[in-house]
């Protein structure tokens, strides 16, 4: 079924109060890690962050995520990796949910180089209001 270096990768978490272990940022206010959503003041999405102050009572943000990877080596220079997540986040005025859908086309001519193409779809979706976004990007890298 699996050719040699070949993976199937399936993640899943929860968390309440701490938005970075499901792959979102739970800061509003900066870069946000994982999906990367809204930043105070953006309009339409509003704050999100780890917890809320209401009335003297902190409220904990819950988050959960899951997504799965398949890594298929076509030749030993060439490989591609098919990608599916959802993320959903429920704070005291805020709601989130995301679905990606991701491909990426690596090509290694020697060792050490990859030249990879991928290309990624996202919906979000935030206190009912749905945007769709694909990203594409080409990137040149020499691990070490």
């Amino acid at each position: 079924m699996l050719g040699a270096g070949d993976s199937i990768k399936f993640q899943a978490s929860t968390s309440e109060g701490a938005l970075d272990f499901t792959g979102l940022g739970g800061t509003p206010n900066g870069a946000a890690g994982g999906f990367g959503y809204a930043s105070a003041g953006t309009p339409g999405l509003g704050v999100f962050g780890d917890a809320t102050l209401v009335g003297g009572v902190l409220n904990l943000s819950e988050a959960s995520s899951f997504s799965l990877q398949f890594r298929h080596f076509w030749t030993p220079n060439l490989r591609s990796a098919f990608h599916a997540g959802y993320n959903e986040a429920y704070g005291v005025m805020t709601s989130l949910q995301t679905q990606q859908l991701g491909h990426s086309l690596v090509w290694s001519p020697v060792a050490g180089l990859n030249l990879s193409l991928d290309v990624i779809w996202t919906e979000a979706d935030v206190n009912n209001v749905t945007t769709d976004i694909v990203s594409t990007w080409f990137r040149v890298a020499r691990p070490f």
